[in-house]
């Protein structure tokens, strides 16, 4: 995710190994470093190859041996340092704040010597977050379902996606929710009738709005939501894991679109 940060900052070309390609649609022209993982976790030995003098994660599980990712300690005692976006500083993105976004960019702008390059990207982003906040003030909240389907699994945004949904203007019917993992049944969605539904695609690389929405359809026919077409699927990877400010304030953006069509219009 914080790729796309790091070409806007425009030092993609001191970029020597990447991870998660395969969650980005499409995938951060990061000069032409080689592809450690496609997954979004990496070996210490894939790390060591690559030999960087920094290791940027977006998480902190993904520098966590025990996920199977890249160990700290190891990279540490062969000379690599190592930043963890602010934005995702717990492995449960529940504690992140919309605003970390900028704290992460203007900490790389200080670890590249970017420092003003950053300051005039973080000052455009603020101004698109402050046009969606004008443009929604005063519009009625949108009650939505914002998540995740696994199956007959759902699962309700958290942290900072919570956090801009709200932004956006619209109102999470399950905002008290602190555990990623907590799984809401497709009863009690239904029985709280949200007027509309972001799901979230894991894979945002082929998101087809169709497809998405006829399977939602499907399961909650009965919904305020679907019987007004309400409807919006989202990459996962965009809206709601921070570590990209760029893509953090572009899906605040379309979820305002979404909810509030007419003042964008």
């Amino acid at each position: 995710m914080i790729a796309r940060d790091l070409v806007a900052l425009g030092v993609a070309d001191r970029v020597v190994g990447q991870s998660g390609t395969d969650y980005f649609s499409p995938p951060p022209q990061t000069a032409k470093a080689p592809v450690l993982s496609k997954e979004n976790l990496t070996s210490t030995e894939s790390i060591l190859g690559a030999s960087p003098d920094l290791v940027i994660s977006d998480l902190a599980y993904r520098l966590d041996p025990a996920q199977k990712g890249a160990s700290l300690d190891q990279l540490k005692q062969a000379g690599i340092q190592s930043y963890v976006a602010a934005a995702g500083c717990t492995a449960n993105y529940t504690e992140g704040r919309f605003t970390d976004v900028f704290t992460d960019l203007e900490n790389l702008g200080k670890i590249f010597g970017v420092h003003a390059k950053a300051k005039e990207l973080t000052d455009k982003l603020k101004a698109e977050v402050a046009d969606v906040e004008r443009r929604v003030a005063g519009q009625p909240e949108v009650s939505v379902f914002e998540g995740t389907m696994y199956g007959d699994q759902f699962y309700p945004v958290v942290g900072i996606g919570l956090e801009a949904l709200d932004m956006a203007g619209g109102k999470s019917m399950f905002p008290v929710v602190k555990d990623p993992n907590a799984n809401i049944s497709k009863e009690e969605i239904t029985a709280r009738d949200p007027q509309a539904f972001i799901f979230q695609s894991s894979y945002p690389r082929t998101v087809d709005q169709q497809k998405e929405a006829a399977n939602i359809k499907a399961t909650f026919p009965t919904t305020a939501a679907v019987r007004n077409n309400r409807i919006y699927s989202i990459g996962y990877f965009s809206s709601t894991l921070p570590g990209s400010a760029i893509e953090t304030v572009a899906s605040l953006r379309q979820v305002a679109q979404f909810l509030h069509p007419t003042v964008f219009q």
